[in-house]
């Protein structure tokens, strides 16, 4: 079964290609996640769309524990598990599947 939410993209720790106030919807259920995937994460609370890094037992952030995912902003400026470290599976929302732009003749 497949569930999908969607969620605001706040803050500029995406840009360039996800900017303040576009959408995203994501895959909640049954996601194969990989490096190079958009993740929305909820850490401390708050909300926060990153890009995986490195997944468990692999990565060039060092060997990863079970469970374990280490994730990055596109962009320098934000934060990210350099900061607060890897991120377990469960704080994991869900897997980026479609992206909505705020104004459609945004540029990326």
């Amino acid at each position: 079964m497949f569930f999908l939410r969607r969620f605001a993209v706040q803050g500029r720790s995406m840009e360039p290609f996800y900017r303040d106030g576009d959408y995203v919807v994501v895959l909640t259920k049954n996601a194969a996640l990989s490096v190079g995937d958009a993740v929305v994460i909820n850490k401390s609370g708050r909300n926060m769309l990153k890009r995986i890094a490195a997944v468990p037992g692999k990565g060039a952030a060092g060997l990863m524990k079970d469970g374990e995912y280490f994730v990055l902003s596109d962009n320098p400026i934000g934060t990210d598990s350099r900061q607060f470290g890897p991120v377990k599976r469960d704080e994991i929302a869900g897997k980026v599947v479609w992206h909505v732009r705020k104004h459609a003749d945004s540029r990326p």
